[in-house]
């Protein structure tokens, strides 16, 4: 796998104020069932065994201020190359003009709180 650094990852830790970061917040919408379809055949393209992917749950999309970009978080447990679980790993997918752009594993603003998540079979039903 193979992810660009996303400024998401910056915008949602310390390189904004609090009210920028609260207005980001408060862009919070369900992600369109477009974005959930992009993201399912994103991760089926990428992910080393995403057949494996259980526990599966997706954010509301955030708007990223003034940027265009739309990013969505995806958490989830999967295996690795070696066969095992790696346990909840989430994962932020950005978007641009409806299509996904870039995704970053491990990324620190898909655990902030008061993004709400809600479950994601779509990802798991693989």
């Amino acid at each position: 796998m193979r992810f660009k650094f996303l400024p998401v990852v910056l915008l949602l830790s310390s390189c904004v104020t609090q009210e920028q970061v609260n207005k980001i917040m408060a862009s919070q919408t369900p992600p369109t069932a477009a974005e959930k379809a992009a993201i399912v055949k994103y991760i089926k393209e990428t992910f080393y065994d995403p057949y494996s992917i259980r526990d599966a749950s997706i954010s509301n999309a955030l708007t990223l201020l003034d940027t265009g970009y739309r990013a969505i978080c995806v958490r989830f447990n999967a295996k690795n190359r070696m066969g095992g679980y790696v346990g909840m790993t989430p994962t932020s997918v950005r978007f641009k003009g409806g299509k996904v752009e870039s995704a970053l594993q491990d990324a620190p603003g898909c655990n902030r709180p008061g993004l709400r998540y809600a479950p994601f079979p779509a990802l798991e039903n693989l």
